[in-house]
């Protein structure tokens, strides 16, 4: 098999647009022409890859690296991609807990344990 150039396949011409288009910052742009590149060729884990840094939300970035991964278990930059995601991404609880002031009623919300029951019992 022939490794193909961007002449030869239009899924692979817009993906170097689009890549083109992302190094310069032009993030709508390359959206536009990933989207195209992956309506041609949905089955390009480049494609959902480079998607993932065009995107605006981590919710849209961790689809894209998902879809990437599950086409191609291999692709190191999508597993290094989800990992920095996890690793970033708030805990639910939390968030939850740095909304609201602590106050003895929130507080009463955790389970009671050892010490803390003993202590809160006296």
């Amino acid at each position: 098999m022939q490794p193909t150039s961007p002449n030869d396949d239009p899924a692979a011409a817009l993906l170097e647009q689009a890549i083109n288009a992302l190094k310069a910052g032009d993030s709508a742009r390359a959206r536009d022409l990933l989207a195209q590149a992956i309506q041609q060729n949905p089955t390009d884990d480049r494609a959902w890859l480079w998607l993932s840094g065009a995107v605006t939300t981590d919710a849209d970035r961790r689809r894209c690296l998902e879809r990437a991964l599950a086409l191609n278990p291999r692709n190191q930059a999508a597993r290094r991609g989800l990992a920095l995601l996890r690793r970033h991404r708030p805990r639910r609880r939390h968030r939850e807990l740095n909304r609201r002031p602590l106050t003895s009623r929130a507080c009463g919300q955790f389970p009671a344990s050892g010490a803390f029951r003993r202590a809160r019992s006296r």
